[in-house]
């Protein structure tokens, strides 16, 4: 993603790096996303099975 043949060109490539440190958060960003609905898609089908389970005792 960077240009440059030394390690000094691809420090100068400043857009680049900028672009690459976006790309970063927003990856954290879904990854968190994604884990949180996850937990809680977890967490809401454990309470509608157990409310079912309660339901059928009935």
């Amino acid at each position: 993603m960077v240009h440059g043949n030394s390690s000094e060109e691809v420090k100068q490539d400043l857009e680049s790096i900028q672009t690459i440190r976006a790309l970063g958060k927003n990856m954290a960003f879904l990854m968190k996303s994604i884990k949180l609905v996850k937990n809680n898609l977890l967490y809401l089908i454990k309470k509608i099975i157990s409310s079912q389970i309660l339901l059928n005792r009935e």
